[in-house]
Parts: structure tokens; C-alpha cells; sequence
């Protein structure tokens, strides 16, 4: 009995955790709903488009990373 009075006034375990990730779950369906009208060339494009960020952005990283290689290879 002490266990439903508990479960009912603070949710069972499943709605504690639903109630939590439900604001996840409600953007991943706006984006979801959002993409459907995209063609799928758009769609390939984007890809592109954040693919060539990526690179961007790791270019630097991927420099350090070759130059450390490098460095490590000389000392052995």
C-alpha cells in the first residue's frame, strides 16, 4: 500500500525517466516532421555542406595529430 501512495505521488520509475527524455523526444520528431518536406537533393546537399564543415574544423586538429605522429616516430 505505502508503495502506490509513493508511485502516485512521485510517478513510477518509467514516468520519472519518460518525463525526463520526452523533451529529447519531442525535438528529434520537430526535426523529423521538418526533414519530410525536404527533397532528397536538399538533403544530399546539406550532407555536403556538413561535411565540408567537419573538415574545416578538424583540419587543424588532424595537423597537430599528423605532426605529434611525426614527433613520436622520430624519438623511437
Amino acid at each position: 500500500m505505502l508503495k502506490r501512495v509513493i508511485s502516485a505521488v512521485i510517478g513510477t520509475r518509467h514516468d520519472r525517466e519518460r518525463k525526463k527524455i520526452q523533451p529529447i523526444v519531442d525535438e528529434i520528431n520537430e526535426h523529423y516532421a521538418r526533414l519530410q518536406s525536404v527533397s532528397e537533393e536538399e538533403l544530399r546537399g546539406q550532407t555536403e555542406k556538413l561535411r565540408e564543415t567537419i573538415r574545416e574544423r578538424t583540419g587543424e586538429l588532424e595537423a597537430r595529430v599528423a605532426e605529434f605522429i611525426a614527433t613520436e616516430q622520430l624519438y623511437r
